[in-house]
Order: structure tokens, then sequence, then C-alpha cells
């Protein structure tokens, strides 16, 4: 199957940013429910972009040993990303205007822009409106996800807690 080395990377990659996760929590001196609300967000949409990303890196090869034909495998895969997507673009949307103002617009706005694009790019993809249903297409979907919880990660490493007493 095309790209089969690139997705077992990227899903190990996802594993070992989930994983390091844990790490960062152990070094905290209070768990994630002393953390304000718009942090616990962030946290939560990292470990979901992480946990979702395995699965689309790993879903091209349940389809592949189903049967489903190369083209027909992308197809799919490229409309179920779509539509997490889409998804998710909606539930970022529907988060309470109290911790909506505290994260960072910039950062917000991207990861909606970025994930509309994406979606865009994987609902062209699964209908074949550039060719053929391909890896590429869907591999941007994929790095994009990747990328984006790999920022979480950075943010969450780097942004100092209000201290409790």
């Amino acid at each position: 199957m095309t790209g089969s080395a690139i997705l077992l990377t990227l899903a190990q990659l996802s594993l070992g940013l989930a994983g390091f996760t844990g790490v960062v929590l152990a070094f905290r001196q209070h768990g994630v429910e002393a953390w304000p609300e718009h942090e616990q967000v962030r946290f939560r949409y990292m470990l979901e972009l992480a946990a979702y990303s395995i699965l689309f890196e790993l879903l091209p090869f349940l389809l592949h040993h189903l049967g489903l034909h190369e083209t027909g495998t992308w197809a799919t895969c490229s409309a179920l990303l779509a539509l997490w997507f889409v998804s998710r673009i909606v539930l970022t949307m529907r988060i309470s205007p109290t911790i909506m103002s505290r994260l960072n617009r910039t950062w917000f706005l991207t990861y909606q822009g970025g994930s509309a694009l994406f979606a865009l790019l994987a609902v062209v993809n699964a209908l074949g409106l550039f060719g053929p249903p391909g890896f590429g297409l869907y591999l941007a979907g994929l790095g994009w996800m990747l990328f984006y919880s790999a920022s979480l990660y950075v943010r969450l490493v780097l942004t100092p807690l209000p201290r409790q007493n």
C-alpha cells in the first residue's frame, strides 16, 4: 500500500506526543483538575488530536486488509477525515464564551482556518476532483493534525500555570 512506512512513522510520532504529555503531567505540582479551564481545553484537544491522528494513520491499513482497492481506501479515508475536521470545527465553535475569551485568538483562528482548508482538501481528494483519490492530500490532513497537536504540546510545556497555595 502506498505510504505505509510514512503512516506508521506518523502513528509512532503521534503516540510519542501523547506519551510525553504524561511526562509533563508528572512534573506538574497539581493535576489537570487544578488547571484553568482554558488550559484544560488545550490539553484535551492535544490528547484528542494525538488519538485521532493514530486512528486515521492506521485506518488505511484496516481498509486495505478488508480488500478495498487503493483508490477506494484513500477516498474513504479522506471522506472520513473531512467529516472529522468539520465535526471538530463545529464542536470548537460551541465552547463557552468565557473559555473562548481566554484562548489565544490567533491560535484559535489558525486552527479553525487550517482545519477548514484540510477538510476541503480531503473532500477534493475523496471526490477525485484532481484525479484518482491518492495518498498525498490525505497525508497533508494528517500532517496538519500532527502539527497542531505538537503546537499544543509546546504550549503545554512552555506556558506557566498560576501557582496554587
